[in-house]
């Protein structure tokens, strides 16, 4: 099972989001209504850069359910494109114990920077990452299979 978790004040990373949670299948799921993960599930953790770092609520929703999270992809959005926040978030997890299986990042717009990110290009890669995390662990969703 595929989830897919994001935190966007901008518009950035939902937009990322709603590509990958399209090539998983899946609804991609905002912070701001508290998500319930399912144990056992890979969960794709989408934030912006705030200030250098990942938005708050991404940071306290993984302080929360570190139990859970143990199959970790992460993706983010930046207009210094540089990917500083996912960086910064795998370390946070990384101080917890928890390891990210995969990591995407890209552009996305900032007051008058970037201001067609992200681009019609790189949500198609989003959408490939997806594709290539899902073809990666493909077990994930064998788990889950019924008989």
């Amino acid at each position: 099972m595929y989830e897919v978790i994001y935190c966007s004040r901008t518009g950035n990373t939902k937009k990322v989001a709603q590509a990958i949670a399209s090539e998983l299948g899946v609804e991609a799921k905002d912070i701001i209504n508290n998500p319930v993960i399912s144990e056992g599930s890979l969960v794709f953790i989408g934030t912006g850069n705030y200030g250098g770092k990942p938005i708050k609520p991404i940071v306290e929703f993984v302080a929360k359910n570190k139990l859970k999270l143990n199959k970790i992809s992460l993706f983010g959005t930046s207009a210094s494109g540089t990917g500083g926040e996912v960086v910064k978030l795998e370390r946070l997890l990384a101080q917890s114990g928890l390891g990210v299986l995969t990591r995407f990042h890209c552009t996305g717009k900032f007051l008058f920077f970037r201001r067609h990110s992200p681009t019609d290009k790189e949500l198609t890669s989003a959408r490939e990452f997806a594709r290539q995390t899902k073809t990666q662990y493909p077990d994930i969703v064998s788990t889950f299979k019924t008989n």
